[in-house]
């Protein structure tokens, strides 16, 4: 059983890196800015991110918990790509 979930684990850290990765990156890069002290994604871990997808109603993570993993984590991929491309669209009008 061990074998499977750290099997599992590897795999899926492989496949959506851009959703484990620790550094918080601004336009691809690391932003320097960031207040030291433990903010709200280090203190709370994935029940930020649950909170999030229940569209911060309690009553919806139970509802978000019963997704396939897989499905959830492509999702939340597409959402980061897509509003990174915003930013992207938003500061190439701006210029």
């Amino acid at each position: 059983m061990c074998k499977f979930f750290f099997s599992f684990r590897r795999t899926t850290y492989r496949e959506f890196a851009q959703l484990f990765e620790q550094e918080e990156k601004v336009d691809g890069f690391v932003d320097d800015n960031k207040p030291s002290g433990q903010d709200l994604q280090s203190k709370y871990g994935w029940y930020s991110i649950l909170y999030s997808l229940a569209n911060e109603n309690i009553l919806n993570i139970k509802k978000i918990t019963l997704i396939p993993i897989y499905e959830t984590l492509t999702f939340l991929c597409y959402q980061m790509d897509y509003q990174q491309e915003m930013r992207k669209k938003q500061n190439n009008s701006i210029v």
